[in-house]
């Protein structure tokens, strides 16, 4: 509901809506996939349904990232953080498949490694795509209303990992 707030963008048009999207669900799911490592260092039974939704919030963002860039600039997958949000994806569905067959120790590795591949895509210096456009906006509007989208998104997921949580139990 909050994407129809959104401004048309000059050059993007309304595929903006879809950008912000891509970016709330990407944050919100490495924040969860954060989350689910560090409980997952006390906890393990708790931090799989943090892995379970943090990895499903990636992979819709990925999919959703690649449609975007399809629509706007006719396809990006050759460029690096595409390619590498489409490498952690795949890797999630792999880990996803394991994440009741394998002991836990591995697939908690796996893991590990592949959040923190996620946080270099997205940090490392000229994979920016374009550079921060939310981040850099003159608009405040436009900042709140990503954020106000975010915590929406965190809020979902939440709900999703308590209800994931539960059903393991």
């Amino acid at each position: 509901m909050l994407l129809f707030l959104v401004p048309e963008e000059r050059m993007l048009g309304n595929l903006i809506k879809l950008v912000y999207l891509h970016a709330a669900l990407m944050w919100t799911g490495l924040v969860i996939l954060t989350l689910g490592v560090t409980i997952g260092l006390l906890d393990k039974q708790k931090c799989k349904g943090f892995i379970f939704v943090g990895a499903w919030f990636w992979i819709v963002a990925t999919a959703l990232g690649a449609l975007t860039s399809k629509l706007a600039w006719g396809g990006m997958l050759l460029e690096p953080r595409v390619a590498g949000s489409i490498f952690i994806a795949l890797a999630f569905l792999g880990i996803l498949q394991l994440l009741n067959n394998l002991s836990f120790k591995m697939v908690f590795s796996l893991v590990t490694l592949t959040t923190a591949s996620a946080w270099v895509i997205v940090f490392k210096s000229g994979f920016f795509h374009p550079e921060n456009p939310i981040g850099r906006a003159e608009s405040p509007e436009m900042k709140y209303i990503f954020l106000a989208i975010s915590i929406i998104l965190i809020l979902i997921a939440a709900f999703f990992v308590k209800n994931a949580n539960e059903a393991r139990n």
